[in-house]
């Protein structure tokens, strides 16, 4: 099994260590043609060199105050985002810049693992999106859930990305436009005892049927759409 490596920025002191980088095409395979053909046409918007560097890591971790426990990797030329990297996945400093925080907040991973997903799949502006809806909600006293983040937006899948969108009666503002550079600010972000979701790329048809709510949930829905409403968030 080839491998290649690549460098890591471990900690806030500097210190580095070579990590191993496993490529996509040695990982699972999709489930039919169809989806395989739809990933390769994904990654293809993605074969871009990064322009994250040692030191733009090192200033990173500090401004988004990102914990020791996640190890950051400035990737080599010919290291793309889609490549399967161990313990960890690429990100986008771009989703960060939108608001995405590490530790990742519960809901966050919930909806990365039931949309069978990586962060760096979902254009980043889509992620204001969610860290509006977590923010806004906070002093409302509702415990958000995947279900009702669901039944506020849906993901749709583009043929370079995923990205959601506001359902009706829902508007989120300030969200920025994708910058056409974000493709190329990836890293790779890695943490020794795993993730809770998939770290594999991935293509699939994506449900947006709006979840079954029971009636408090319905009730909860209509609040939150005030909350929205009322913030312009």
């Amino acid at each position: 099994m080839s491998t290649r490596r690549s460098r890591v920025l471990s900690h806030p002191s500097g210190d580095s260590r070579s990590s191993t980088l496993v490529s996509m095409s040695e990982g699972a395979a999709p489930a039919d043609p169809g989806t395989a053909n739809a990933l390769v046409v994904m990654q293809s918007n993605f074969d871009v060199d990064s322009t994250m560097t040692t030191h733009r890591l090192i200033e990173m971790r500090k401004n988004y105050f990102i914990p020791p426990e996640n190890e950051l990797h400035a990737p080599f030329p010919g290291e793309r985002p889609y490549d399967t990297f161990l313990n960890g996945f690429s990100l986008s400093i771009d989703a960060l810049e939108a608001g995405m925080r590490f530790p990742l907040h519960p809901v966050i991973e919930v909806c990365l693992k039931g949309w069978q997903i990586l962060s760096s799949q979902m254009a980043p502006n889509s992620w204001h999106y969610l860290v509006a809806f977590l923010w806004e909600r906070f002093g409302s006293g509702i415990t958000v859930t995947q279900d009702l983040f669901m039944a506020c937006f849906h993901l749709s899948q583009g043929q370079a990305d995923y990205y959601l969108i506001a359902r009706a009666g829902f508007k989120v503002e300030g969200a920025p436009s994708n910058n056409k550079g974000w493709k190329s600010r990836f890293f790779f972000i890695s943490c020794h005892w795993g993730w809770s979701f998939p770290t594999e790329w991935t293509s699939h048809t994506v449900n947006n049927l709006v979840p079954a709510l029971s009636i408090n949930e319905t009730e909860l829905v209509k609040i939150l759409r005030g909350i929205l409403s009322a913030s312009g968030a």
